[in-house]
């Protein structure tokens, strides 16, 4: 039986085509990775109203323990309330006729209280290079690990336990200010 020798120019322009193939895919699902950014918290209790949408504001359906992504936000009716989880040590409560939106960036967390009341339960103290702040419309708290609670309505924070740094916003400059 005779063997078939491709030819070396055939072979040099197939292996071409395969590699252009593979470093269009290596770099079309890092670009899609940047996209489907890290899982932000997970939901572990809804009850009452509340309403979830994506970052296109598109309504998700929602199921306890589903993993909730940047740019997605919450929203509690009256009767609303959510239990959420940022991590095995981070715990958050968004109260009712509340709205809370959710970014992540590496390892720096915000949570936008929009309106309403978020009660935070940070058990251990972040890492240096960890963030996580929780901004309204005229301040950011930067939780460093403790509990309390925040109310956007009323611009003020109640501290139950531990340390915070807050960030006043001045609404014509846009400028932040520690209080």
């Amino acid at each position: 039986m005779e063997k078939k020798v491709l030819n070396p120019k055939i072979l040099g322009v197939v292996s071409a085509v395969v590699l252009v193939v593979v470093i269009v895919l290596v770099v079309f699902f890092m670009k899609r990775g940047d996209n489907l950014t890290a899982i932000v918290v997970r939901l572990l209790h809804s009850e009452g109203e509340v309403t979830l949408t994506d970052d296109n504001g598109n309504e998700k359906s929602m199921l306890e323990d589903m993993n909730l992504f940047t740019g997605y936000v919450l929203k509690t009716g009256g009767d609303g309330l959510v239990k959420l989880g940022l991590d095995e040590t981070k715990l958050v409560t968004l109260n009712n006729n509340s709205e809370l939106g959710f970014e992540k960036h590496n390892k720096e967390m915000k949570l936008k209280l929009n309106e309403g009341q978020l009660y935070f339960n940070v058990q251990e103290k972040l890492a240096e290079d960890e963030k996580l702040e929780v901004e309204t419309s005229t301040m950011v708290v930067g939780i460093r690990g403790t509990s309390g609670l925040i109310n956007a309505n009323e611009n003020a924070i109640t501290i139950t336990d531990g340390e915070v740094e807050v960030y006043g916003t001045n609404i014509v400059t846009g400028g932040k200010n520690s209080i």
